[in-house]
């Protein structure tokens, strides 16, 4: 009899964690939806979340996907294509291309370019208008592929959709450094650093503005 009567205590509690790992997957969804200031703490804490969820669940698409977010808004890019691939193998229609188009960025931001072009061209195929901001980064795979007119045409596009988007201003001036047009590139460079581009430009701002 002591032995049924601790059977079902430990049915019971096994439940109740299933159970709170549902709940921590949704906390964890909306720490990282809601974190407007992109604070680390909170993309860290929602990890936890989620990393509690995904022992019980562990083919948990929205817990997968949201990881990856989480992961890559704290530049963890490679552990975030991980999850990114995990999330777009359990076939989930309405998360694929979120996770795709993650995933492509991710590999943007770690120079695995053509990689990084396959996912968008699965973007494209699976969705007839993604968000414009794709052509950011599509424009700087063309652009380190050595595509020079291509990148220029779309990070021109995203320009003009995404004015305040400061990656583009870096690639395009990128662009016009290699051009040799120095003041062009000069003023893309000082506008990416006044919309807050994180990563240093003194090498490129030291070629362009003399």
């Amino acid at each position: 009899m002591l032995v049924l009567v601790v059977g079902i205590n430990s049915n019971s509690l096994f439940a109740q964690s299933k159970g709170w790992a549902k709940i921590n997957k949704m906390s964890g969804m909306a720490q990282v939806d809601d974190n407007y200031n992109a604070d680390p703490e909170r993309y860290k804490k929602a990890i936890e979340y989620f990393n509690d969820c995904l022992k019980y669940f562990p083919r948990d698409y929205e817990a997968l996907e949201y990881r990856g977010r989480a992961k890559m808004n704290l530049g963890n890019y490679a552990a975030a294509i991980v999850d990114f691939t995990k999330a777009i193998d359990t076939k989930s229609d309405h998360i694929l291309v979120d996770a795709i188009f993650n995933r492509g960025i991710c590999r943007t931001e770690i120079g695995h370019y053509k990689e990084a072009l396959k996912d968008f061209d699965l973007v494209f195929e699976y969705h007839s208008n993604p968000s414009k901001i794709i052509y950011t980064f599509i424009g700087k795979c063309n652009f380190h592929l050595g595509d020079i007119k291509q990148a220029k045409d779309n990070v021109d596009f995203s320009i003009s959709n995404y004015p305040r988007v400061n990656d583009n201003y870096h690639t395009r001036g990128l662009i016009r450094l290699k051009e040799k047009d120095f003041e062009g590139a000069c003023e893309d460079f000082t506008k990416a650093k006044e919309l807050g581009y994180k990563k240093s430009l003194e090498k490129e701002m030291a070629a362009a503005c003399k």
